[in-house]
């Protein structure tokens, strides 16, 4: 549980968040690719009350950032680079 599993960097405490019976069952579903988007996207839409969604949605990178990196996401430059990535791909 105290590890960061797939693409999207999620710790394994928050199996319960990602919609699965038990941290075992979140590792398997960790294996693939696909297994790791489902699991983001359940994890996006319970985490705050939606509010990563929302901020994805706002295109608001330096709110999603905190909500997902923590209030020191600043120091990575996380919403810079949310930002870069996703004007990359536009």
């Amino acid at each position: 549980m105290a590890a960061f599993w797939g693409l999207f960097q999620i710790m394994g405490f928050n199996w319960k968040l990602c919609g699965r019976s038990d941290v075992a069952n979140f590792v398997a579903k960790s294996a693939t690719e696909v297994g790791q988007t489902e699991l983001f996207l359940k994890y996006l839409s319970v985490r705050n009350n939606g509010a990563l969604i929302k901020a994805l949605a706002d295109q608001n990178w330096s709110e999603f950032a905190r909500l997902y990196n923590g209030p020191r996401f600043r120091e990575n430059r996380y919403d810079i680079k949310l930002k870069q990535a996703f004007d990359k791909f536009a």
